[in-house]
Parts: structure tokens; sequence; C-alpha cells
């Protein structure tokens, strides 16, 4: 999975950066998702690894 692919699914789901990070744990000290992880991702500043990929796709599909 790509950044573009990621942000793509996002989307279409409906979700926002800040509520994907919530659903895959990625929290700030508030407790609220951290959009910055994402984003980062997106734009392919940081690898997307197996995990995180098969993680987002079970998510994305539930969202759709």
């Amino acid at each position: 999975m790509t950044g573009d692919e990621l942000k793509k699914s996002r989307l279409s789901a409906g979700l926002t950066q800040e509520m994907l990070a919530y659903k895959l744990g990625y929290v700030d000290k508030s407790g609220k998702g951290n959009r910055s992880q994402i984003a980062r991702y997106e734009r392919g500043h940081q690898k997307i690894n197996k995990r995180l990929e098969i993680s987002a796709n079970s998510i994305l599909r539930k969202e759709s």
C-alpha cells in the first residue's frame, strides 16, 4: 500500500486523518488521534509496514 492508496481509501471511507489515526491507535497525550502520523504515511515520509497495511485495510473496509 502506498501513501496515495491510503489517502484514497481513507477519503472513500469518509474518515479524517485524525479519525483513522485514532482507530489505528495513534493517539496523542490528550487521547485524540495523531493526524500528523497519518499525514507522514500519506506523503511518503514514513513507510507503511505490513502490520499497518493490514490494520488500515480492515478498518477502511468496515467504514466503506
